[in-house]
C-alpha cells in the first residue's frame, strides 16, 4: 500500500492531478511513520550537541589531520539536487564518483570503539567523544577505504547527504578535502522529501511537522558550517541558482575543486554513470525549471510546515 500509494502520487503529479496526488503521497506517508520507531527531538538534539562541540575555535586549534586533497564530498539534504552535483563533478575527466558511500561515518564509529570503548555505550557523550577523536588517523582510515574507489582519478567524488552532520569532522580529519553544501528553496526541499520514499534512512520526512522540526536544525547547521569552515573548503551551490545559470554556476563548482574547465561537464546527462538514487531519472536529462516553484501547487495543505519554518525565520523561497 506504501509503494503503490506514492507511485500514484508521482503519477498524478506527473498528470497535474495535485489534488489526487497530495492524497495518495499523504495517506502513504502516515502509513509509513506509523510502522516506525523514531524520534525527531533526539536527531535534532545531536545537531545541537554538533553546533555546540564543534566550533571555530576547535576548527582553528586542532591537530593537523591527514594531508589528501583527494575526496570532494557533497552533503545536504536528499532531493535537492546533490545527485545532479555529483553527475556534473563525474563528467570531468579528472573526477570519479563513487556514490553514496557510508565511509566516513563507518570508519568514524570503527576509531569511536577502538579509542573510547569503555564510553561507546553513553549515547549522550557520542558528539562530545568525536572531538577527542585522533583525526589524523581517521583521515587515513578513510582514504584506505575508499582507494579501491578512487582509482588514478585526481579527486572522488562521496555523495552522501548526511554527511552534513560531520563537516566539521570532516575538515579536521581531512583539512585538504572539499565540501560541496547544495541547497534547495527550503519549501521546495521540503516537498520533493515529504513525496519520497526513502529505502531506509530520512525517517523525519513522513510527518510534516517532524519534517519542518527537522529542516530548521538542518537550516541552523548549515549556517554553522558556513561560519566555521574556511570558503575555500565549504562551498554552497544552490539548486536553483544552478538551473538558472548553469555555466556560471559549473566554473564555480570546478574552480573550487582545483580543476580546468571541460565543456563536457555541461551535457553531463549523456555521460554513462551508474545513479541508484531517487534523481536517477533526472540526471539523464537537460537541466530544467521544471522543479522551481512545484510546492506552490500544493500551499494549502502545506501551510502548517510553511508557517512553521516562517515562524523559524525560514523564508519559504
Amino acid at each position: 500500500k506504501i509503494k503503490l500509494g506514492f507511485a500514484l502520487g508521482k503519477e498524478y503529479e506527473d498528470l497535474e492531478e495535485y489534488d489526487r496526488a497530495f492524497l495518495h503521497i499523504n495517506r502513504s506517508a502516515e502509513l509509513r511513520r506509523s510502522g516506525m520507531q523514531y524520534n525527531v527531538a533526539a536527531e535534532i538534539k545531536k545537531i545541537e550537541d554538533i553546533i555546540q562541540y564543534y566550533t571555530k575555535q576547535l576548527q582553528n586549534s586542532s591537530p593537523f589531520g591527514y594531508k589528501n586533497n583527494k575526496p570532494v564530498f557533497i552533503v545536504g539534504l536528499p532531493r535537492t539536487g546533490t545527485t545532479l552535483v555529483e553527475h556534473i563533478l563525474a563528467s570531468h575527466s579528472q573526477i570519479s564518483t563513487a556514490g553514496e558511500l557510508d565511509n566516513f561515518p563507518s570508519e568514524m564509529m570503527a576509531l569511536m570503539k577502538e579509542q573510547f570503548s569503555d564510553h561507546i555505550g553513553k549515547s549522550y557523550r557520542l558528539v562530545e567523544l568525536t572531538t577527542q577523536l585522533d583525526f589524523g588517523k581517521l583521515g587515513e582510515k578513510y582514504i584506505n577505504s575508499t582507494k579501491h574507489n578512487a582509482g588514478d582519478a585526481k579527486h572522488l567524488v562521496d555523495k552522501l547527504p548526511l554527511n552534513i552532520l560531520y563537516c566539521g569532522l570532516i575538515h579536521l580529519a581531512l583539512p585538504q578535502a572539499k565540501i560541496i553544501h547544495v541547497t534547495r528553496s527550503p519549501m521546495d526541499a521540503c516537498w520533493a522529501i515529504y513525496k519520497t520514499l526513502f529505502e531506509r534512512t530520512y525517517a523525519f520526512s513522513y510527518n510534516l511537522e517532524e519534517l519542518a522540526s527537522y529542516y530548521e536544525a538542518y537550516y541552523k547547521l548549515g549556517n554553522h558550517w558556513r561560519n566555521t569552515i574556511p570558503a575555500n573548503i565549504f562551498l554552497d551551490v544552490s539548486y536553483e541558482e544552478l538551473v538558472r545559470n548553469q555555466e556560471a554556476v559549473t566554473r564555480k563548482i570546478m574552480t573550487h575543486c582545483n580543476v580546468d574547465w571541460e565543456p563536457e561537464v555541461l551535457t553531463f546527462y549523456k555521460q554513462n554513470i551508474q545513479s541508484m538514487t531517487a534523481s536517477a531519472a533526472q540526471v539523464r536529462q537537460p537541466i530544467s525549471d521544471r522543479s522551481v516553484g512545484l510546492w506552490r501547487n500544493y500551499e494549502k495543505y502545506l501551510l502548517p510546515l510553511k508557517n512553521k519554518l516562517e515562524l523559524a525565520g525560514i523564508s519559504p523561497e
